[in-house]
C-alpha cells in the first residue's frame, strides 16, 4: 500500500540536518570563546605577558566574523536552502586561514607563552606556601615547553579537523545534488530569471 509512496518520494537527506547541528555547536562555541577573550583582555585580566597585540586582535575580530559565517550557513543548511551550502563553501577556506593563522601565533608566541606558564606555576607554589608553610612540588623543567608544544598540536588539529568535516558534503557529489534540489526562489543570492 505504501510502496507506490516511497517509490514515488526519494528518501529525505539527512547529512544537512548532521552537519547543521555540527556547525551549530561549533559557531556556538567558536562564538562564545571570541567573545570570552575579548571580554578578558577589557577586563585587564590577562598578564601582561600575554597581552595580545594588534594583528591577535585583528585575527580575533575576524574569527568572530568567521564563526558568525558558519552560523548563518548551519542555518540555512537546517533550512534546506542552497544559500546555506554557498556560505559553508566560503567558510571551508576562510576557517582553514584563521585556524591556521591562529596555529602560526602560537609559534611566534612560544616565549611569552612559556614564561606566562613559569610565572603562573611560580605564584601557585608561593600561594600554596603561604597557605600551608610548604611550597609544595616543584614544576619539572620541561613542563612549560610540553605544555606549549600541547598547544600547537591540538591547535593545528582544531584548525584543520572542522572545515575538513563539511567539505566531502558541500564540495562533493551530495552538495551539487542539493544544490539543484533545493529551491533559492526569493534567495537574495538569486538573479532574476528574464
Amino acid at each position: 500500500m505504501n510502496d507506490f509512496v516511497s517509490a514515488e518520494q526519494p528518501k529525505p537527506r539527512t547529512w544537512p540536518t548532521v552537519l547543521g547541528v555540527l556547525g551549530l555547536l561549533w559557531s556556538g562555541i567558536s562564538l562564545a570563546s571570541g567573545v570570552w577573550s575579548l571580554v578578558v583582555e577589557l577586563t585587564g585580566a590577562v598578564p601582561s605577558s600575554m597581552a595580545p597585540g594588534p594583528i591577535e586582535r585583528v585575527v580575533g575580530v575576524l574569527g568572530l566574523l568567521v564563526a558568525g559565517l558558519l552560523l548563518l550557513g548551519s542555518v540555512q543548511l537546517l533550512r534546506r536552502k542552497a544559500m546555506g551550502i554557498q556560505l559553508l563553501r566560503a567558510w571551508v577556506p576562510l576557517s582553514l586561514v584563521m585556524g591556521l593563522a591562529g596555529v602560526g601565533m602560537l609559534v611566534k608566541n612560544r616565549d611569552a607563552l612559556e614564561k606566562a606558564v613559569r610565572e603562573s606555576l611560580e605564584k601557585a607554589a608561593e600561594e600554596s606556601e603561604k597557605q600551608t608553610g610548604h611550597r609544595g612540588t616543584e614544576m619539572p623543567e620541561g613542563m612549560p615547553a610540553a605544555m606549549w608544544a600541547g598547544s600547537v598540536a591540538c591547535g593545528g588539529i582544531m584548525a584543520i579537523l572542522p572545515p575538513l568535516v563539511p567539505v566531502i558534503f558541500v564540495f562533493g557529489r551530495r552538495g551539487r545534488e542539493a544544490m539543484a534540489e533545493w529551491s533559492t526562489a526569493g534567495s537574495p543570492w538569486q538573479l532574476p530569471q528574464a
